[in-house]
């Protein structure tokens, strides 16, 4: 997924007591109940996409989706949640808010 110039999105939600939580906030991240949403989305016309339920969102679990999944010079887009920048950084793309 992506490649050379091409942005790939990631967002998150989460799915707590059965709601789905669009903006998840911090406090999610250690409460029982909760089951978290993953998506990469390709910008450009054919909009490739990968949507997984993981456990957690914490970094580890993100790098290996990244590095599972997104060709290397590809340009992230993300939201800004605070872990995750500085981890990308050490992967071979460029990175976008």
């Amino acid at each position: 997924m992506g490649g050379e110039g091409i942005g790939v999105q990631f967002d998150e939600a989460s799915i707590c007591n059965g709601k789905l939580k669009p903006n998840p906030s911090s406090p999610l991240d250690n409460k029982p109940n909760v089951q978290w949403l993953v998506k990469d989305v390709e910008e450009g016309n054919f909009r490739n996409f990968v949507l997984k339920l993981v456990l957690k969102r914490k970094v580890p679990t993100i790098l290996d989706m990244f590095e599972e999944r997104v060709v290397p010079e590809s340009i992230i887009i993300i939201d800004g949640y605070p872990p995750y920048p500085g981890p990308l950084l050490n992967l071979d793309l460029a990175m976008k808010w």
